[in-house]
């Protein structure tokens, strides 16, 4: 399912976006696609070039989702994303957004659930140029404690793409939050998201 005011596909996902809550539609919106800027991808690919091959960027996370959601008699799942992420380098700013979001969840005897998310793929942009990442390596973790409390967890350590021709991307994650929340009367929701993150464009 897709959000055309958020741009972004929430697979396992029906009804209001969770992000924005405006309802989501089936088919893909054409505004899913950029246009390719040469002049902006020309500018980038000098400042790589002027770092020998290979610029390293600090991200940080400046906004997440968090939802949850219930279902008879005390499963509990939750789940967060990361909506924006952050970065500059020598006048180049670099920002994520999902493009593409996944949501899982499982359950174990006797009343223990486990929600799972994670962005399967960032639509960027870098000076202006766009570009996707997509997740090459995904954590799952279950936890709980008692009596019934489940507390599902997913983030992605690693994401890569290319950027035009000759360069590469890489996003790695640091610090990942791992929150948990509670309800009356066995209800638990876990939480993961990517705080900040090593983000390399490498010249090919």
């Amino acid at each position: 399912m897709f959000c055309q005011q958020c741009v972004c596909e929430f697979s396992g996902w029906v009804g209001n976006c969770p992000q924005c809550q405006n309802q989501l539609i089936s088919e893909r919106p054409t505004m899913f696609e950029n246009e390719y800027n040469p002049d902006s991808y020309e500018h980038v690919f000098r400042v790589v070039e002027k770092q020998a091959g290979l610029i390293q960027v600090h991200l940080v996370t400046i906004e997440v989702v968090k939802r949850k959601r219930s279902t008879f008699p005390y499963f509990g799942y939750g789940y967060a994303w990361e909506k924006e992420i952050r970065g500059d380098f020598d006048g180049l700013s670099i920002t994520l957004q999902p493009s593409e979001v996944i949501f899982q969840r499982e359950s174990r005897f006797p009343f223990r659930g486990f929600g799972f998310a994670w962005v399967k793929t960032f639509r960027g942009e870098i000076g202006g140029h766009p570009f996707l990442i997509i997740a090459t390596k995904v954590n799952k973790k279950m936890n709980w404690i008692f009596p019934y409390f489940g507390f599902g967890r997913a983030w992605v350590d690693e994401y890569i793409g290319t950027f035009g021709e000759s360069l590469k991307l890489e996003f790695v994650a640091k610090n990942i939050e791992k929150p948990r929340e509670t309800r009356f009367p066995w209800r638990g929701y876990g939480y993961a998201w990517i705080q900040t993150g090593e983000f390399f464009v490498t010249a090919k």
